[in-house]
């Protein structure tokens, strides 16, 4: 895959997942994206448009108009771009990159504000793409036929076989959490969601029961991205940005607010962490600053965390971490 499709992708925001996570100099040939439907884009949706480009050009089709497959990619982006590119706070976008100045990707990406250029960038690709000399019809029609498949096999995964052997890793592409990961993760929600509360009313003896609580923290691996973002504007009229925290060690509640007030320069008084549905059923938990319920809220989600199904290639988990202060 040449540099121009991978510039591409950078632009569409789109994370990889690949050698480069760990060499930023490799060169991506085929990039692996674990997304399901960022992998049903690449492999069907934009390789059937393509196809139909390689077999009606200079008939049906000029790859030099400007409006190229707008219909198509209108229909295209009707069903995936509120799955790729949601409103922050509203879907998954951990399959997506912090926006950076220095990238090709400086801004968020949103389904539909961002239409036009999604269009644009996804249509690039396909005229970046090359038919190898010895493509004949019957590939080209290949090709095509992935148009028939695309929208109705999206949901549908492959079970691994049943064998006796050690069975082959499946492909990224049929990557699941397995159902008993998800009913331990709800047993363990359910556990902490009926821990006792401390019994006292004194601030102080509740605080040295917190503190004796974190004195010896799980020995598990944490280490999770949070992309903080706030969607309202400040009373200054600021619209804050996104920005990352790297939380690679259990903490009290308490220090998680001042890390995140610390990174973004503005105080907060409450949290909600948007959670990919492979890490938990709860698909958000709220964080109050000041409550006693707040640790064993925050404890829950660290333990959601440190439960979560591991990326390949040794990739950071992310989650959105939308913050606030109220009046």
């Amino acid at each position: 895959m040449g540099g121009r499709v991978n510039e591409l992708i950078e632009a569409l925001g789109l994370r990889t997942f690949g050698a480069e996570l760990h060499d930023p100099a490799v060169v991506v040939k085929r990039p692996k994206f674990l997304h399901d439907d960022v992998i049903q884009l690449f492999k069907k949706e934009i390789p059937a448009l393509f196809g139909t480009l390689v077999k009606n050009e200079g008939a049906t089709l000029d790859r030099n108009n400007l409006n190229l497959f707008d219909k198509e990619l209108d229909d295209l982006l009707a069903v995936f771009g509120p799955k790729i590119w949601p409103e922050l706070g509203h879907g998954d976008r951990t399959h997506l990159r912090q926006p950076s100045s220095d990238s090709h990707y400086k801004t968020p990406l949103v389904y539909p504000k961002d239409r036009d250029l999604l269009k644009k960038h996804i249509r690039n690709i396909i005229l970046s793409k090359k038919s190898r000399p010895d493509t004949d019809a019957t590939k080209i029609d290949a090709l095509i036929s992935k148009q028939g498949e695309r929208r109705s096999t999206a949901k549908k995964k492959k079970k691994a076989p049943v064998t006796s052997k050690p069975a082959k890793p499946l492909p990224v592409s049929e990557v699941t959490t397995p159902k008993s990961t998800i009913s331990s993760l709800k047993r363990r929600v359910a556990e902490i969601e009926l821990a006792p509360l401390p019994d006292s009313e004194d601030p102080e003896v509740g605080h040295r029961k917190q503190q004796k609580m974190w004195q010896k923290p799980p020995q598990r691996k944490l280490d999770i991205e949070l992309r903080l973002f706030r969607t309202s504007l400040s009373t200054t009229g600021k619209d804050f940005e996104q920005r990352s925290l790297f939380l690679d060690k259990f903490c009290t509640s308490d220090e998680c607010f001042t890390l995140i007030c610390q990174q973004m320069e503005v105080d907060c008084s409450w949290l909600v962490f948007h959670l990919p549905e492979d890490m938990s059923p709860d698909a958000q938990i709220r964080i109050t600053r000041g409550i006693k319920q707040s640790e064993y809220d925050f404890r829950k989600v660290l333990d959601i965390f440190s439960a979560a199904p591991a990326f390949p290639e040794g990739a950071c988990r992310a989650c959105e971490v939308e913050f606030g202060l109220d009046d």
